[in-house]
C-alpha cells in the first residue's frame, strides 16, 4: 500500500496516468483494426480505467484464446478477485452481457511499463492467436 501511494503522490504521477490513458487507447485502437470482429465492453475514453481494457472476441471462446496468448500476456477472463471461478464475470453480466458474451471477454491490463512496442508485439499475438483458433475450426458464427 506505501509503493502504490507513493506512485500517486510522485511529481510524475499524472504525467504517468496520461501516458498510461494513451497506451490503453492505442491498444483499443490497434485491437480493433484487426479482421476479427470485437467490441470494447464497457465506456471509452475518460470514463474507463486507465490501464484496463475488457475487448469481446465475437465467435470465440475467451478460455482458448487465453490458452494460447498466456503467460505471455496479462489478461483474464475474470476480475482478480474472482480467479478460479468457473462462472462468466458477475460485473460484464451486470452491464448487460448475455452469459455467452461474457465467456467470449477478456480483460487485459496495461501498466506503467508497457511500452507501445509491447502493445504492437500483444496486438500481433492477438491476431495470429485468432488465426490459429479459426484455422482449427473454434470461430463460431456471430
Amino acid at each position: 500500500m506505501g509503493a502504490a501511494s507513493d506512485i500517486l503522490v510522485a511529481d510524475d504521477s499524472e504525467e504517468k496516468r496520461v501516458l498510461l490513458r494513451c497506451h490503453r487507447d492505442i491498444f483499443i485502437e490497434k485491437i480493433l483494426s484487426l479482421r476479427w470482429m470485437m467490441k470494447v465492453n464497457g465506456p471509452l475514453g475518460q470514463d474507463r480505467h486507465h490501464g484496463n481494457v475488457n475487448i469481446r472476441f465475437i465467435g470465440f471462446s475467451a478460455h482458448d484464446i487465453l490458452s494460447n496468448l498466456q503467460p505471455r500476456i496479462a489478461a483474464s477472463t475474470g476480475a482478480a478477485c474472482s480467479s478460479g471461478l468457473p462462472e462468466p464475470s458477475h460485473v460484464l453480466k451486470a452491464i448487460g452481457l448475455s452469459s455467452t458474451e461474457a465467456e467470449a471477454s477478456i480483460r487485459f491490463s496495461i501498466g506503467f511499463g508497457t511500452s507501445e512496442d509491447d502493445i504492437d508485439e500483444a496486438v500481433d499475438l492477438i491476431d495470429v492467436t485468432l488465426e490459429k483458433l479459426a484455422a482449427a475450426g473454434l470461430l463460431q458464427s456471430a
